[in-house]
């Protein structure tokens, strides 16, 4: 290949790497467990539009490059020169080496060791001839994000259950009172709403869910 078709191949896979980022950031980054808490918290509130879906993945992108700043240096560490200064971008190989052990590092920390070593299990039966192990990149993605997503359901299942209680108490003092015409949600959504504004439970919950990597 001459230099010219190495550099359009090069180009070729930038494109392909940045048109793939999302599924990325969703498979190894904290964004994942963040976007389902908030989305059951707006479900457990009974409320459909807000915040709307743009904003609760505004949230948990913010929250996430929090969490994921240190893994961020890293990697810029291992890149070496900054290509916005340089105008320069790295071949594909080094960037693929220099996201690889970082993000390795920090999905090993934050997925279970029972998902990790089912998978390596897995993994060996599916293939006896293979030498799994729990650094392996395919089987860490994966483990990685079953953890993130069962952390996030359970997370939202004791949203519920605290919004659940409020639930059934208006509908039990309704009922008491003869109101039965009065639906009640319009008691209970604002009641809601209160409870978690008066309790600061955005904030409290956010700083619950980013202090949850502090390991």
């Amino acid at each position: 290949m001459t230099g010219m078709q190495i550099g359009q191949v090069q180009l070729i896979g930038l494109y392909t790497l940045l048109g793939l980022a999302p599924l990325a950031v969703i498979m190894t980054t904290s964004f994942t467990k963040f976007s389902i808490v908030l989305t059951l918290l707006r479900s457990a509130l009974g409320v459909q539009q807000a915040p709307g879906n743009m904003a609760i993945s505004g949230l948990a992108l913010a929250a996430t490059l929090v969490v994921m700043a240190p893994t961020m240096h890293k990697i810029g560490a291992s890149l070496g020169a900054d290509p916005l200064e340089t105008g320069q971008v790295p071949p594909l190989a080094q960037m693929v080496e220099a996201v690889r052990e970082p993000l390795g590092e920090f999905m090993l920390k934050h997925s279970r060791p029972a998902e990790r070593k089912f998978l390596v299990d897995a993994a060996k039966r599916i293939d006896p001839e293979r030498d799994a192990q729990e650094t392996d990149f395919t089987l860490l993605v994966p483990a990685f994000l079953i953890s993130e997503i069962s952390s996030g359901f359970e997370a939202g299942f004791l949203l519920y259950i605290a919004f659940v209680v409020i639930d059934l108490v208006v509908a039990n003092v309704l009922t008491a009172m003869g109101m039965m015409m009065l639906s009640p949600s319009t008691v209970s959504i604002p009641l809601k709403l209160f409870v978690l504004v008066a309790a600061s439970g955005i904030p409290k919950l956010m700083h619950a869910l980013i202090l949850s990597y502090a390991k």
